[in-house]
Parts: C-alpha cells; sequence; structure tokens
C-alpha cells in the first residue's frame, strides 16, 4: 500500500527497525534500518506514542481532539494526514497485521 492510499481506517503500528525514547521533552528516533535520526516534540511526539499499537488515522485525530481539546477534528485530519503519511513513507510506521 503506498502512503497516498492510505485511508483513514487503516490500522499502522511503528516499525520495529525504529528505536525510540524519550530526552529532554521531545522523542528522539533513530532508524536502524536506514541509519537515520529523527526528532518530535508536541503532537509528533503525542502520535508516535500512539502508534506503539495500531491506530488509524482516525483513533489517532479522535486522541488528538480529546487530549488537546480540539472542537473541529475536519482540518485536524488535514493537519494531522500528511504527518502519518511522511511516516509512512519514510518506512518508520507501517500497516499493521
Amino acid at each position: 500500500m503506498s502512503a497516498t492510499a492510505l485511508a483513514p481506517t487503516t490500522k499502522l503500528q511503528r516499525n520495529n527497525g525504529a528505536i525510540s525514547a524519550e530526552v529532554d521533552g521531545e522523542t528522539v528516533m533513530v532508524d536502524l534500518d536506514m541509519g537515520s535520526y529523527f526528532a518530535l516534540t508536541g503532537t509528533g511526539s503525542f502520535i508516535w506514542a500512539l502508534l506503539e499499537n495500531p491506530a488509524s488515522l482516525d483513533e489517532i485525530v479522535e486522541a488528538i481532539r480529546q487530549e488537546f481539546d480540539v472542537s473541529e477534528s475536519g482540518s485536524l485530519e488535514d493537519a494531522v494526514s500528511p504527518f502519518i503519511m511522511d511516516l509512512f513513507a519514510r518506512g518508520l510506521v507501517k500497516e499493521a497485521i
């Protein structure tokens, strides 16, 4: 499945090749397969934590809406979807089995 084909109900999870840790208030990730380093803060860290277990874009948007008291979920999905698709395209998350 390509990143552009991710449906809002597709369950995603972290790729086992990406390890992460909380360091000074940000999530630091290393993709062992590609040798790449990433750092996430704020909502990005929150999303990464959610993806420890399989979750869909719809579920992630709802969790963010509740955690951060966001009332308009449509525009929230428009903001979150590119981030999720970028994680998917970089191989940091994969479709859950």
